[in-house]
Parts: structure tokens; C-alpha cells; sequence
């Protein structure tokens, strides 16, 4: 199902967008790798403490890595991801580079073995009026906004987005096509709506069925 995008007067920052492009237009679309989740202050690994504030502990959960580290589970977003051989976990600068805006954390951050590929999953809190088409909107307008910017740079925005089951959620899809230093990489972004915020996953690659296939290895945890 498409639906058609809508202009919003939502006001709101998206961290995703700069997250994904500034590695790409600085490394060519590589980056370093690293097996382990970024540690805490007291070495324990970040991806089992909660996002949030102490009161929601045990409803909002970052989610956790399981069977070795090779599944990635979070049962309050209903989330299961088995991951692939050829992915490991960013560093710690890559988880940080999403939770740098207020209210937002990243629950697992992928990339490949060759670095061309990146996949991750952040949760952000934001007003309860915003919807899944106000997110995409502003996601669209930062990337076209960046473009402006830069020369070694172009973005071709979708004209409509796509409702996708995902695990048996509704998420809205919104697919762009990136032109960075002459290359064309394909970037995916995912929206959903839960308990006040904003699930989203983000997917690139220089391949389109390649991104697709990233978000497809979403299951529910039941």
C-alpha cells in the first residue's frame, strides 16, 4: 500500500540522517568494525541497560544481544533479528553518533564485513502527535538539506511511502536513492510508533535489494 507524503509542521531533530551520511561522505561508504556493544561506566555491555529514565527499566529496554551475540532481542518494540555472518556490531562512536540528539538510543548498529552496509534500530521519544509520515517527512528535508550543502552530494527523495509488515508491525518505508562522491548508495528508513516513541530502523547499502533484505530479518520476539 502507498501512501502519498504530506508536508508537517512538526519541529523536531533526526539523528539518523546524520548519523548515516557524515561516515559515507567521509569514508567512501567503509568503517571500522567492532565485535563487541560499546561499554559502560561499569563494564558492562550497554545493550542491556535501558535507554531511559530509571521508572521505565523494565518497559522501555534497549534490547539485548542472545545466543552468543549472534541475536539482537527487544520484547517491549517486538523485535528479533537473527544476524548475519558477514555483520558485526559498530563501535562505540557509531551508537553514540545516534544518541547524541535528546531522547534517542540505538539499540543495535550493524555493519559488514567490506563497510559498504550499515544497518541499526534507535528509538526516540518524541511529542505524541508526531506520526510515522512527520518523521519521514523530516528525514526527507535533512537529507535534501545536507545535499544543499555539500558538493560531493545529491538525494532523490521518494514521492510516496509504503506501509510494510515487518514482524507482523506496521512500519511506513521511506527508500532514497544517495549520489556520494559519484556513487549511488540506496538508503532505507523504516517508522514506528510505540508508547511515545518513535521505532526506526535504517538501512543502506549500494544495492537496493540489499537494503531489503536487512529490514526483512525483523521477526517478533513471540
Amino acid at each position: 500500500m502507498r501512501k502519498k507524503r504530506t508536508k508537517s509542521k512538526q519541529a523536531f531533530a533526526c539523528l539518523a540522517v546524520v548519523c548515516l551520511i557524515f561516515p559515507l561522505l567521509f569514508t567512501g561508504c567503509g568503517g571500522a568494525k567492532n565485535n563487541a556493544l560499546p561499554e559502560t561506566e561499569a563494564g558492562e555491555a550497554s545493550a542491556a541497560a535501558s535507554p531511559f529514565s530509571a521508572g521505565e527499566v523494565g518497559q522501555y529496554a534497549r534490547g539485548v544481544l542472545e545466543d552468543g551475540g549472534s541475536t539482537y532481542v527487544n520484547k517491549w518494540a517486538d523485535i528479533r533479528i537473527s544476524i548475519p555472518g558477514d555483520f558485526s556490531t559498530g563501535t562505540k562512536e557509531d551508537y553514540d553518533s545516534v544518541e547524541a540528539e535528546k531522547d534517542t538510543e540505538c539499540g543495535l548498529y550493524l555493519i559488514d564485513e567490506s563497510g559498504s552496509r550499515r544497518f541499526f534500530i534507535g528509538f526516540q521519544k518524541l511529542p505524541t502527535t508526531v506520526r510515522e509520515e512527520d518523521y519521514l517527512n523530516k528525514v526527507s528535508h535533512d537529507l535534501q538539506e545536507a545535499a544543499v550543502k555539500s558538493d560531493k552530494m545529491a538525494v532523490v527523495a521518494p514521492e510516496v511511502y509504503h506501509f510494510i509488515n515487518l514482524g507482523g508491525n506496521k512500519y511506513v518505508k521511506a527508500s532514497f536513492r544517495l549520489i556520494i562522491n559519484g556513487k549511488t548508495i540506496f538508503q532505507d528508513y523504516y517508522a514506528r510508533f510505540l508508547d511515545s516513541y518513535m521505532i526506526f530502523a535504517v538501512s543502506t547499502g549500494p544495492a537496493a535489494d540489499q537494503t531489503d533484505a536487512m529490514a526483512n530479518l525483523i521477526r517478533a520476539c513471540g
